[in-house]
């Protein structure tokens, strides 16, 4: 919610999402609602160079796969602590009202089941930060199907925006994992759950790391939702947690263990690489990336020689598959197969 005067000496290009065939014509039409409502408003949008202004961020989140009308979820974040407010905090309820009206009547065209939540943010921080989200209609999440499973979304938990593709990369990685009944499934970085839920019925167990609180809520019921009882998620940061997961599986669990990572655009932590490489009976991870270049860097901590930071025998990549997640646009998800082999020593010439 920015001029573009406000961003342009940042390198960030702020412009209507008319024509981008990437976004939808409910969140057009949501976009273009919200967009007429501030041109008029009393409070002015936020300036990241002054700290000032009242409107921050519309997050939208959209269902694709759950019925007709699809359900939608709006978040509105605005700055707490504004001076054109000079402390009237009734002042800020009268405009966030007049803005979730405004959002409901006329009905949006084409129709929703519109949900709309509010986040007040101090500072300036990211507005997707861990403020408490307050749900003004509706419920605080969407609910989306994938894979004949049921996944709660809440506004921050990450979860792939094009479900059609989602399903076929979800797809894809069940095959690559090579599930059986004994099989533990490690999944890094899990977001709300969905690539380890979709695996339970057939693996024997799965543990999920994610750092995003509100992720780990949903993950959980998300488990419930859909009657699995074999999994569970844990809330902490994968580098801190990984190892301490490793050392706590059995035996057998650790012979038949699959890691799955699926970081966020920076890559891994080195220390869940260590971690990972100096389990010695994991055999297989499965890399999902956003950003090949991260992958890279952290293909050069799976794959480098033994030594005492880097245990174990080094991993080998032995398939990287495309995704095209993102149509009409340059970005390509990357899935990449690691295997660990035996390093046999080279004849002598």
């Amino acid at each position: 919610l920015a001029q573009p005067s406000q961003v342009r000496l940042m390198g960030v290009a702020v412009g209507p999402p008319d024509g981008c065939r990437n976004v939808s014509p409910q969140m057009l039409a949501a976009v273009a609602r919200v967009q007429s409502y501030l041109e008029n408003s009393a409070l002015p949008p936020y300036n990241k160079f002054t700290g000032q202004g009242f409107w921050r961020l519309m997050t939208v989140r959209q269902t694709f796969n759950s019925g007709d009308p699809p359900a939608m979820l709006i978040v509105i974040a605005v700055q707490h602590r504004c001076s054109e407010l000079a402390g009237d905090e009734a002042k800020a309820e009268r405009e966030l009202q007049s803005l979730i009206d405004h959002l409901q009547e006329p009905p949006l065209d084409p129709p929703v089941r519109l949900s709309i939540a509010t986040q007040r943010c101090d500072g300036r921080g990211e507005a997707s930060g861990p403020a408490a989200i307050i749900s003004r209609v509706g419920e605080a999440f969407v609910e989306e199907s994938l894979l004949g499973l049921r996944f709660r979304i809440s506004a921050h938990s990450f979860f792939q925006v094009n479900t059609a593709a989602a399903e076929r990369l979800y797809t894809l990685l069940r095959s690559l994992c090579e599930l059986g009944p004994d099989t533990v499934v490690l999944d890094v970085c899990c977001g709300t759950g969905t690539i380890g839920l979709s695996m339970a019925a057939i693996a024997k167990r799965i543990i999920g790391i994610e750092v995003n609180d509100d992720a780990v809520t949903d993950a959980r019921a998300n488990a419930k939702l859909n009657g699995i009882d074999n999994a569970m998620f844990i809330s902490s940061k994968a580098e801190l947690a990984t190892r301490n997961v490793l050392e706590q599986l059995t035996v057998d669990e650790r012979r038949s263990l699959v890691a799955v990572v699926d970081p966020p655009r920076a890559g891994l932590h080195n220390d869940v690489i260590k971690a990972l490489r100096s389990c010695l009976p994991l055999k297989r991870i499965i890399y999902i990336s956003c950003h090949a270049p991260a992958f890279v860097r952290n293909a050069i901590g799976f794959c480098r020689p033994t030594s005492k930071a880097f245990e174990g025998e080094p991993f080998i990549p032995v398939h990287a598959y495309p995704m095209d997640m993102f149509p009409d646009t340059e970005h390509c998800e990357l899935v990449v197969v690691l295997e660990r082999r035996a390093v046999r020593p080279q004849p002598e010439p």
